[in-house]
């Protein structure tokens, strides 16, 4: 069944070789459903081309959730992890880590909605200079945010509703010493980096 199909492919790890078995029918219908699923497995490895980049599962995890998301909804978007990210930080919570990623993505998502579509774009990038390091950075175009109340308890705006993520993530960083964050408004994009050291 291609449904079965479809779960096969969801395992296949992006840039990995994959063998498939193309069984000999005169059954349209047959052929339809493979060339479905290969489609599907050549859409996805170049969709999330460098998501193999990182080797936490559930990090990988939340990103290709969120890049989902982005695709699904039409949002113009680019992706980099151009070096494997293999060991995390371990003095931070990964829970935290995650909270922290999922609630700049929510927002960059949130905010992307409310703009036109073909003006809506989001910029991710992971990058780590040496084990237990972590750079992340994600840039969403937005109207202007007030950047002096954008990390106040309760502010929200109609674009984007940052300030109810970023308290929340600026609460996190404050109880590491070795988590930096730091947002900015220019130019039209509303960017976020994260740095732990």
């Amino acid at each position: 069944a291609f449904d079965s199909d479809y779960e096969t492919a969801k395992k296949i790890k992006v840039n990995e070789p994959y063998e498939f078995e193309f069984k000999n029918s005169r059954n349209p219908k047959h052929h339809k459903k493979y060339f479905a699923l290969l489609n599907l497995v050549v859409n996805n490895t170049e969709k999330f081309k460098d998501v193999n980049h990182l080797r936490n599962n559930a990090l990988k995890s939340l990103v290709i959730n969120k890049l989902n998301k982005i695709s699904e909804l039409g949002v113009k978007y680019s992706f980099e992890c151009e070096k494997e990210i293999e060991t995390l930080p371990d003095q931070v919570k990964l829970f935290d880590l995650l909270r922290i990623i999922g609630i700049v993505f929510d927002n960059a998502i949130e905010a992307s909605q409310a703009m036109k579509k073909e003006n809506a774009e989001i910029k991710v990038m992971f990058y780590q200079e040496k084990p237990g390091e972590l750079e992340f950075k994600i840039q969403n175009k937005c109207q202007q945010v007030d950047m002096n109340q954008v990390n106040k308890k309760g502010y929200t705006t109609k674009e984007g509703h940052y300030g109810l993520g970023l308290v929340t993530a600026q609460e996190i960083n404050d109880s590491y010493s070795n988590m930096f964050i730091e947002y900015s408004n220019k130019d039209g994009w509303f960017s976020f980096t994260l740095v732990i050291i």
